[in-house]
């Protein structure tokens, strides 16, 4: 009836469910949602073993006598017992996942519009990247370049490694020598974005891929609710109807939290087109575009920083000039 080698590899697989005295009683147990008999990693082990269409039907066409049967399937002739059972189990199975689901991904829609929200909000970063801008345009202005109006992401990070006339300093190692003399503070601008760095691997479209995978898995439960619903009769078997009664409550629960979600994604969306227009980009620019542009500078700015630190150091060490005399002074004279 099944592949040999299939059939070996299920009945292995089977003897983690040893536990149960028969398949009946396992499948009872995805059926009545038993947690305390199934976790997420058996429930996603069995899904590996249910049959497919054609063994389900060279079994329903079979005469072989129970005896004669293997482990395998055995547990195919429980399974059929319930209409839809791989619907129920990947009920069961979105139950137990859905959880940790929802908060982890409330979790990083927040930390993505906060970072968001730090980089626009920063003062330091704003009067930063005016000094840059400002400096830049002096440049342009010396080599007959047109003045720029703004900085984008693109233009952010050329524009602070530009180098002078030296040919050795560069634009941000210039300003951040500047704001640290006249103590202006601004060269602590990555303080104010602490979530940055974090929400650098976020991206909006992993959200919505996210939030729509947790739809399809509402709808799949509300479907198969209504088909239970329907086919429930005063017969119907015990753990059919705790089924119904531990997944409708769910079901209700769900369709709330992830309403609640998608509200947290669509205010995320405009925080990051806030974002995008802060540095003059399309909406449409991936906000971890931008938020690796902020890491790339802030290291540059500390790598100015180390630089600004051990020149003063190096000044500090240099012996002073030796003041002549008045005295020598005449005596050079005469």
């Amino acid at each position: 009836l099944i592949d040999q080698k299939r059939a070996n590899n299920i009945a292995i697989s089977l003897a983690q469910f040893r536990s149960f005295d028969n398949y009946d009683k396992l499948c009872e147990a995805v059926i009545s949602m038993d947690q305390s008999k199934l976790d997420l990693e058996k429930l996603s082990n069995m899904e590996l073993l249910l049959p497919t269409p054609e063994e389900l039907k060279r079994l329903k066409n079979c005469s072989i006598p129970i005896a004669s049967l293997g482990q395998s399937e055995l547990f195919f002739l429980s399974v059929i017992k319930y209409d839809r059972f791989p619907q129920m189990l990947a009920a069961f199975k979105y139950t137990l996942q859905f959880r940790e689901q929802v908060d982890s991904l409330s979790k990083s829609l927040q930390l993505f519009a906060k970072a968001c929200d730090e980089i626009v909000e920063s003062d330091r970063l704003t009067s930063l990247l005016k000094r840059l801008l400002a400096v830049g345009n002096l440049m342009n202005e010396s080599s007959g370049k047109l003045k720029a109006s703004g900085i984008t992401l693109d233009s952010l990070i050329k524009t602070a490694t530009k180098k002078g006339s030296n040919g050795k300093t560069t634009v941000i190692d210039h300003l951040v020598s500047t704001v640290i003399s006249n103590n202006l503070g601004l060269e602590k601008f990555w303080d104010d974005m602490p979530s940055v760095r974090d929400a650098n691997k976020l991206s909006l479209e992993e959200f919505q891929l996210s939030i729509q995978e947790l739809q399809t898995g509402a709808k799949n439960i509300e479907n198969v609710l209504n088909a239970e619903s329907i086919a429930l009769t005063d017969e119907s078997s015990k753990p059919s109807k705790i089924f119904l009664d531990k997944l409708v409550p769910f079901y209700s629960t769900c369709t709330t939290e992830i309403n609640d979600l998608k509200k947290l994604f669509d205010s995320s969306v405009g925080t990051a087109h806030r974002l995008s227009s802060f540095f003059a980009e399309d909406v449409k620019t991936n906000s971890s575009t931008i938020f690796g542009v902020m890491i790339d500078f802030a290291q540059l700015v500390e790598r100015s920083k180390e630089l600004h630190k051990r020149k003063e150091k190096a000044a500090k060490r240099r012996p002073p000039t030796p003041k002549v005399k008045r005295r020598d002074m005449n005596i050079a004279t005469k």
